[in-house]
């Protein structure tokens, strides 16, 4: 992966439907005043973002072939060591493909919903194959 392909894969697990969808709502539920929240919550964010960045650099490690390997489990492990660690590790690993496989998807879907909702004037039903 070239450093350019790192950086679009980083910066598009970022931004994504939340950031337009979420954006609006809280414009329209808040007002102008949530404008100030979003940046404080924006701020914050990007805080962890860069303490991920920084804890996956620190961490990362070069596999006999010369991949880097690195990311969260490889930081929790070296953070918490024993198998308290190797504990955190895993239940990351678990809660992660259970937040990007299935609860992280109702956010996009619940958009497509609403905006062929609004459209239409009827309901859509997606079945996943």
């Amino acid at each position: 992966m070239s450093s350019f392909q790192a950086l679009a894969t980083a910066i598009a697990a970022q931004v994504g439907t939340g950031n337009i969808a979420g954006c609006a709502t809280a414009l329209v539920a808040g007002g102008p005043g949530a404008v100030f929240w979003m940046w404080v919550s924006a701020f914050f964010g990007m805080a962890t973002i860069y303490g991920e960045a920084v804890l996956a650099q620190r961490f990362k490690k070069i596999g006999t072939d010369g991949e880097v390997l690195g990311g969260p489990i490889y930081y929790i492990k070296a953070a918490f060591k024993g198998r308290f660690g190797s504990f955190l590790a895993v239940f990351f690993g678990v809660a992660i493909i259970l937040a990007l496989g299935f609860m992280g998807n109702m956010v996009q879907s619940n958009s497509i919903g609403e905006a062929f909702y609004t459209a239409f004037g009827t309901f859509v039903y997606f079945l996943a194959i």
